[in-house]
């Protein structure tokens, strides 16, 4: 006679809420893109594996993002970063490009398999967004944006070859 005791237990919802807490690591929560670390280690590990082609890193910077905090306060200040992000999501590819916040007023773009025209041009609309979102709201305070670009066939073909040359 063989017998055997045990006891079933359903650890599917613990499982849910263990993934839930790894995705939500992943993400900043204001904006909901990639955030520093982990866009840092899909960029590295994009490159390890795909030395060859045209890689574009982009570092976005929002200017005279403080005045809008000073001037205007922080949660306006965070509606604005919000909107921004929604505007980059629009921008660039999310199938194959990565985008991530990477500080206060900095985010940072990768574009993937890519040429220098849709980096022009990415830069450029990346560049526009606020003339769409604040058209006549922030008289006062003049907001920009610049973006920083290293392509890997010239700038480097490991992530922080790209990011130092982007960041100069």
């Amino acid at each position: 006679t063989v017998r055997m005791v045990g006891k079933f237990i359903n650890i599917n919802g613990e499982k849910k809420k263990e993934l839930e807490l790894i995705e939500k690591s992943m993400y900043d929560s204001m904006t909901k893109l990639y955030n520093r670390p982990t866009i840092k280690s899909r960029i590295e590990d994009f490159l390890d594996k795909q030395k060859q082609g045209c890689h574009a890193l982009l570092i976005i910077d929002i200017d005279n993002f403080k005045l809008v905090n000073d001037n205007l306060g922080h949660l306006f200040g965070d509606t604005v970063l919000t909107n921004f992000a929604e505007q980059l999501a629009r921008i660039f590819d999310q199938e194959k490009d990565y985008i991530g916040r990477i500080g206060g007023d900095e985010f940072m773009a990768f574009l993937t398999d890519t040429n220098r025209d849709e980096i022009e041009r990415k830069a450029h609309k990346t560049c526009s967004v606020f003339d769409y979102l604040f058209s006549g709201t922030l008289n006062n305070i003049h907001v920009s944006t610049s973006v920083g670009i290293s392509v890997s066939d010239v700038d480097g073909t490991d992530y922080l070859s790209l990011f130092q040359k982007a960041d100069q």
